[in-house]
């Protein structure tokens, strides 16, 4: 089988050697190709040198403008999909750059499906950041009626706003033209969509986006949304998603970015850090891995107060424009 990563711009060159890693680390004899756009960092150099069974393509989508930004990710896929086709693979996952593997999946395609995906009892009951596909005409098909829709979404300004407003059940363009292409059901696990067969997993499967144990059943952990901030830069959690809650995985990725670290290092003899290639791990986590619970409450009290200044200064702002 073989893992597709979409990546776009410098800030997830970190994200993308940790990614890449945990395949090699847990699903060792499976293929990797990265679709990149807009990379040019020392540290994405590297991590092409350090795996050089991997296959880096380089796409030209004009993505500096706003609605192709906004519906990157599946132009990526839509081009993954054929490449990996013309390449002759059959069984595929489609992956966001801000996943780590623990597990290799490929018994999940054991199961009678064309495409699979992950749901789980929240607000937002999809989530497309990880997607199963067993490679064929009416899956590409499909594919590319599901970017067309997801990029009507985008242009339009109400379906772009509806799609990510939390009165609605979707959490995104693409998201939202994937449940309105299926008529999705939160209580529905298969469809049949003119003979092109869907099932739906639960997301503790190979979609965890929530902040959960680590179990028996993680396959893939999606560290989606919120948790770019802490682990990009640093920052705090936030009351939906508690240090407390997220520690195992929080760890379990810190652990995993500093492996795929000396991947690099140990392979190109560099002496690249993780600040450098775009991983923040906060003083208050030791090198033993054990959480200074003081440090981190002294900087989440500073976060809530820079978080409360701003917000006052911008609404005196706006009431001073007003009047």
């Amino acid at each position: 089988m073989v893992f597709a990563i979409g990546v776009f711009g410098n800030l997830f060159t970190g994200m993308l050697n940790t990614c890449i890693y945990s395949i090699y680390k847990n699903a060792n004899d499976s293929d990797v190709f990265v679709f990149w756009q807009n990379i040019n960092s020392k540290a994405f150099l590297a991590i092409k040198q350090a795996y050089p069974r991997v296959k880096f393509i380089e796409t030209q989508f004009n993505l500096v403008e706003k609605y192709q930004r906004r519906g990157s990710k599946m132009l990526f896929w839509e081009a993954a999909a054929n490449e990996l086709k013309k390449h002759g693979f059959r069984e595929a996952c489609f992956m966001d750059v801000d996943t780590l593997v623990l597990k290799d999946i490929k018994h999940f395609y054991r199961d009678e499906f064309d495409i699979a995906f992950s749901v789980k009892n929240e607000k937002w009951p999809l989530n497309t950041g990880v997607m199963l596909v067993k490679l064929s005409d009416k899956v590409l098909n499909f594919i590319t009626k599901w970017k067309e829709h997801s990029m009507n979404n985008v242009r339009d300004p109400l379906n772009y706003e509806k799609a990510k407003s939390h009165e609605y059940p979707y959490g995104g363009p693409d998201q939202m033209a994937f449940h309105q292409m299926l008529s999705f059901n939160k209580d529905q696990m298969s469809y049949d969509l003119n003979g092109l067969l869907f099932n739906a997993y639960d997301s503790k499967h190979f979609n965890e986006t929530r902040s959960k144990e680590i179990t028996e059943d993680t396959h893939i952990i999606h560290f989606k949304g919120g948790w770019q901030k802490v682990i990009i830069e640093g920052g705090t959690f936030s009351k939906k998603r508690t240090l407390a809650d997220s520690r195992e995985m929080y760890i379990s990725y810190i652990k995993m970015a500093e492996d795929g670290l000396a991947h690099i290092n140990n392979n190109l003899y560099t002496e690249l850090t993780l600040s450098e290639i775009g991983i923040a791990k906060p003083h208050y986590l030791k090198n033993s891995y054990k959480i200074n619970y003081l440090d981190y409450s002294l900087i989440q009290f500073i976060s809530n107060v820079k978080t409360l200044f701003w917000s006052y200064r911008k609404a005196a702002f706006t009431k001073f424009k007003k009047s």
